[in-house]
């Protein structure tokens, strides 16, 4: 959505208010375009286009979350954490199934989600930027899963604008990880 002074006279000011919807947005680089129609002669119609780079106030690289099996036999996966808080803590880490229950599972226990183990490991100096780059692993020790789980991560921080970080993901059972 756009707002804009409907009329400006020759040789005066107006402003041009553009809205853009961030609801769903994942920080990175953009670019947003507006057209200017005018009754100006030489031209007509002018093309306003606007670079921005938008920086969310926690992160997580990659923003789809994959867990496989090591060799130790748990599930991990470690993921990147980017922030401008120097002193990010992990509270919690959890993994809601979409999928509901397995064959030899009660019923309510689909509603719970699995608390994942983790370990926050922070960056010794902060990134060029100025945004600190922690490494967050996750661990679970699942045995009985046979065929993977497609749902939610949720790290709960203390980040006073961001205190939940969601993510889709998924524990994969038929790959390994690689070290």
């Amino acid at each position: 959505m756009v707002g804009f002074d409907t009329t400006i006279l020759p040789g005066r000011e107006g402003s041009i208010t553009p809205e853009v919807n961030l609801a769903k947005a994942h920080g990175g680089t953009f670019s947003k375009c507006v057209t200017v129609s005018s009754n100006a002669r030489n031209k007509p119609d002018l093309h306003l286009c606007v670079k921005m780079t938008l920086k969310v106030p926690l992160a997580a690289n990659p923003d789809y979350i994959q867990m496989r099996r090591s060799k130790s036999g748990k599930f991990e996966v470690e993921i990147t954490l980017s922030t401008d808080k120097p002193d990010l803590v992990v509270k919690e880490a959890t993994f809601k199934s979409s999928q509901g229950t397995g064959p030899n599972q009660a019923a309510w226990l689909s509603s719970l989600p699995d608390h994942l183990m983790f370990t926050l490991t922070k960056p010794d100096k902060p990134t060029a930027d100025g945004s600190w780059d922690y490494k967050l692993k996750l661990s679970e020790d699942i045995v009985d899963i046979k065929e993977n789980r497609f749902g939610e991560f949720t790290i709960v921080s203390n980040h006073p604008d961001m205190p939940e970080l969601k993510a889709n993901g998924f524990i994969d059972v038929s790959a390994e990880t690689k070290k």
